[in-house]
C-alpha cells in the first residue's frame, strides 16, 4: 500500500535556488595589466600579463573540478559562478593584485536554497504539507 497522500499536489516556489556568484570590476577584454595569482576556493590560478577575458576563463575552467567554480564573460569582466546551487555552494576568491578585477582581500559569496510550500487538495480544502 502506498503511503502517499491522496489528492492533487501543487508546489509554490517562493525563492528560486541560486548559485554563488562573484563578478570582477575590471574589463579585461584587451588583457590583464599585470601577472596575477587568483586563489579560488583554495586552488591557485596563475594569470599572465596580457591574458584576455577568454584566456582567463579557459585557465579557470580547466580547474573547475577542483574549485567547484566556472568562469564566464560578463561583458568583458570576469564572472565566477559555483557549479552547484543552494546554501552549500560557495565561492572564495583572493587575488595577488587587482588586474583581473578582484581584490587582495578575500571576496566571498554563498548560494541560496530553494524555498516554497507543497499544497495538497483534500476535497474542497487546500492544505499545506
Amino acid at each position: 500500500a502506498s503511503s502517499a497522500t491522496a489528492g492533487l499536489k501543487a508546489v509554490n516556489i517562493t525563492t528560486a535556488a541560486e548559485r554563488a556568484n562573484l563578478t570582477g570590476t575590471t574589463d579585461i577584454t584587451a588583457g590583464i595589466a599585470a601577472d596575477e595569482v587568483l586563489t579560488i576556493n583554495g586552488v591557485t590560478v596563475n594569470l599572465t600579463l596580457g591574458d584576455t577575458t577568454t584566456a582567463v576563463i579557459n585557465k579557470i575552467n580547466q580547474l573547475s573540478d577542483q574549485t567547484g567554480v566556472v568562469a564566464e564573460d560578463a561583458t568583458g569582466k570576469l564572472r565566477l559562478r559555483s557549479n552547484t546551487y543552494g546554501a552549500t555552494a560557495r565561492i572564495d576568491v583572493q587575488a595577488s593584485g587587482t588586474a583581473a578585477g578582484f581584490t587582495t582581500a578575500t571576496q566571498s559569496d554563498v548560494g541560496v536554497n530553494v524555498q516554497g510550500t507543497i499544497m495538497v487538495s483534500l476535497g474542497q480544502v487546500l492544505v499545506t504539507c
